[in-house]
Formats: structure tokens, C-alpha cells, sequence
């Protein structure tokens, strides 16, 4: 006889499971309906968004109205408005330039330079007809200013104020200028001082001495430019004339002229060339015999020219544009080697050895300019006797590509 055997327990697990779970989808059901029909009926109370329409003239449209009849307002979008933000204003602070520094604000005379061997500074200056008669009779051989010029006599005390225990000559101590409106740089006159600045000196020794320029008797705002030799320093600026000052122009902006790029098209003897940073004109033009002349006359040691050759003289102006610094200068005492002659023979002559005619072009009195400055005078060129097709070429120092290069037809 078969028992009946009693389900398995596992068994009563698992409809216990299906009962709990049966339930749970139930009340999930009916809870979600409820939520369902509470929101449909919030949905009912929120009325729906009015939508604006362009008017156009003449026409009429359904104003919505409340439970009241009054005409609702109608909706509006109004651009947002961004505050405009205040500019701000900087003023800019005024440079003040410190005292020595620049041509602008030059310290007062008997302002001490201080160098890393040497200290000096300018103690008396004597101009004029009165320096002219002190140097006439300090030595018989000093020549009388040049018509239009004078003299500056200048006392300088030069001390040693280096840390070596060791005697230096004060001969190669300073190297001091003049300058003044014209914008151009003096050096000492080649000239026998009243009193000579020389001797050895040991640290803690002074001496005094005398120093001479030569300017133009019209020069104004004079003031001597003061630097250690042999030193790469700033210079110290003090002033002779009181108030002195001298502010450059900053405008002095010009672009360069693209005439006489080649040989095959020169520029024509009265052109003004422009090449940053200079501007330059060539003013006369004299060879042959009234060259060789001119030669002669400037210095009895000049020799003729060679042998089947020629001098050729050229008259040139020059003014420095500047490079932006008020101080930067640009020197005139190699300029004349950026001159050059080539002729039919297609040679590019060699500058001789000669001393120039008055004014000379590359001064060495007078060898340096600041911007607006401008220096005129001649150079003296060699060629073959006759030579037709003489061109001018310019090529300034450092222009190692060949893009400031200029030619000049000359006569």
C-alpha cells in the first residue's frame, strides 16, 4: 500500500514567494493609478501659455479674457539690458628722467662722474672770444676757431678711485663730449691747452686740467657728454648752459625710397635717398683737375692721384633719422667708407688715403650725430681718369644682404 508522502518543504517556500510577489504588483498597480489621476487633475488647473503673434495692421485677434471678463495682459520679451562696464581710464605716469641721464635733464655743471677706475667732473668753463685769446696764447702753433666758430675751454678735476694699488695716467681716463641743439656730438679740439690734463696717479690722487671743443659761436643748450674711456657704460650729461635741455623729435618717420635699386636704374644726381635710418642728398660733384686741386689745397701732404687716375670729389648732406631712443647716435667717422665708386669697367674702386677738403664729411671733431642731426661735407674718391657710366653706391655698415644698397648716377 502506497503512503502519500507531504510536499516538500522547499516547495512551501516557493508559493509563499509567488503569494508575497503577487501582492507587491498589486499594490504598485493601484498606488499608480492614484498618483496618475491626482496629476491629471493638478494638469487641469494650470492654464496654458500664451503665445504671442506679430499684429498686423488692421487685424483683430481673440483676446483671452479671465473668469472676471477683464482682458488679461498680454505677455511681453524684453531684450535683457547688460549694463554697459565703465572703462577704465589709465593715465599714464609721467617719465621722470633721473638727473645726468639724458640730453632732457642734465645734472648741473660740477656733477661728478663715477667710473670703475676714475672720477671727474667739469669745475669751470671759459667760451668765447676769451677762450679763443687763452688758446692763441697757450702754444703759437694752435690755430684760430674756424669762421663761425669759438672755443669752449673746460677745467676738468680727474681723481683715481680705483681699489689697485697702481699708478694711471689720466691721459687715458676720460672720454668726454660736447653737444648742444644741433644735435651733433664735439670732440675735443685738436689743440695745446693754457694747462694740460696729464700725469700718472696712484687711487686717492687728483689732478686738474684743461680740455678744449670747437662749436658753432650760435650753438645753444650746450652740454658736455661725460663717459670713462675705453667704457661701455651710460654716459653722464651735464649741463654748461643753464637750463640746457634738449627733447628730440620722436616723428622723425620717413620710408625708405625704392629708386636707384640697381646699376641698370640709378637714382638721378638730385634725388634724396631715404634708407632707415639715414636721409642724404649729394650736393656737388668735382673731378679732374679741379679735384686734384682741391686735394692739394686741403693738406700739403696728400699725394696727387696715381698715375692714369682721377680724384673725384662729392659734396654730401647726411641727417640721422633715429632709431626710437632719444640718445641713440649715429656715427659719421666710418660713414664715408659706405660710399663707393664703380664705373664702365665694372670695378668697385678702393677709398684713398686722403685727407678731405673743408668741411669734411667724416669729421673727427664731429664724428657723431643724435637723430635730427645732419652732417655735410666731402669725400674724396679715386677712378681712372675719364670714366664714363660713374655710379655712387651706398651700402651702409651691417647690411650683409644687400637690401639697403643704392646707386647714384653721377656726372
Amino acid at each position: 500500500m502506497t503512503v502519500p508522502q507531504s510536499p516538500s518543504p522547499w516547495r512551501k517556500h516557493l508559493k509563499t514567494v509567488f503569494a508575497g510577489v503577487g501582492i507587491f504588483v498589486v499594490a504598485c498597480c493601484v498606488l499608480g493609478l492614484v498618483v496618475s489621476r491626482m496629476g491629471n487633475q493638478d494638469a487641469a488647473q494650470i492654464p496654458p501659455a500664451a503665445t504671442a503673434s506679430p499684429a498686423t495692421a488692421g487685424a483683430t485677434t481673440d483676446e483671452p479674457t479671465t473668469d472676471s471678463g477683464a482682458t488679461a495682459p498680454e505677455p511681453t520679451i524684453e531684450p535683457t539690458v547688460v549694463p554697459p562696464t565703465p572703462e577704465l581710464t589709465v593715465t599714464p605716469e609721467p617719465v621722470v628722467l633721473a638727473e645726468g641721464a639724458s640730453r632732457q635733464n642734465p645734472a648741473p655743471l660740477n656733477t661728478e662722474f663715477r667710473g670703475k677706475t676714475w672720477a671727474f667732473a667739469i669745475t669751470n668753463v671759459i667760451r668765447g672770444s676769451e677762450a679763443n685769446a687763452l688758446i692763441a696764447e697757450a702754444n703759437m702753433f694752435n690755430d684760430a676757431p674756424a669762421e663761425g666758430f669759438e672755443y669752449v675751454l673746460a677745467t676738468v678735476k680727474v681723481t683715481n678711485i680705483a681699489t689697485e694699488d697702481k699708478a694711471e695716467n689720466v691721459m687715458l681716463a676720460t672720454y668726454i663730449r660736447l653737444t648742444g641743439s644741433r644735435n651733433q656730438l664735439y670732440n675735443m679740439a685738436n689743440v695745446v691747452e693754457p694747462t694740460q690734463l696729464e700725469g700718472d696717479v696712484f687711487p686717492n690722487g687728483s689732478v686738474e686740467g684743461q680740455i678744449t671743443f670747437e662749436v658753432p659761436s650760435d650753438e645753444s643748450n650746450l652740454m658736455f657728454v661725460l663717459n670713462e674711456a675705453f667704457a661701455f657704460g651710460p654716459a653722464l650729461y651735464v649741463e654748461y648752459d643753464t637750463g640746457a635741455s634738449v627733447v628730440p623729435d620722436p616723428s622723425i618717420v620717413m620710408p625708405d625710397t625704392q629708386i636707384g635699386l640697381s646699376r641698370d636704374t640709378p637714382a638721378k644726381l638730385d634725388d634724396t635717398m631715404v634708407i632707415n635710418p639715414v636721409v642724404f642728398r649729394i650736393d656737388e660733384v668735382v673731378r679732374g683737375a679741379d679735384a686734384a686741386k682741391m686735394v692739394e689745397d686741403a693738406n700739403q701732404f696728400n699725394d696727387p692721384p696715381a698715375e692714369g687716375m682721377e680724384y673725384v670729389c662729392i659734396k654730401i648732406t647726411l641727417k640721422y633719422l633715429g632709431d626710437g631712443q632719444p640718445d641713440s647716435t649715429y656715427s659719421t667717422a666710418l660713414a664715408s667708407n659706405e660710399f663707393r665708386l664703380i664705373g664702365s669697367q665694372n670695378v668697385l674702386y678702393d677709398v684713398p688715403t686722403v685727407v678731405e677738403p673743408l668741411p669734411q664729411f667724416s669729421d673727427m671733431d664731429a664724428n657723431s650725430v643724435y637723430a635730427g642731426g645732419i652732417i655735410s661735407g666731402w669725400i674724396v674718391r679715386e677712378v681712372p681718369a675719364g670714366e664714363s657710366g660713374l655710379l655712387l653706391q651706398y651700402q651702409p655698415q651691417f647690411d650683409f644682404f644687400d637690401t639697403s644698397m643704392r646707386y647714384i648716377a653721377l656726372p
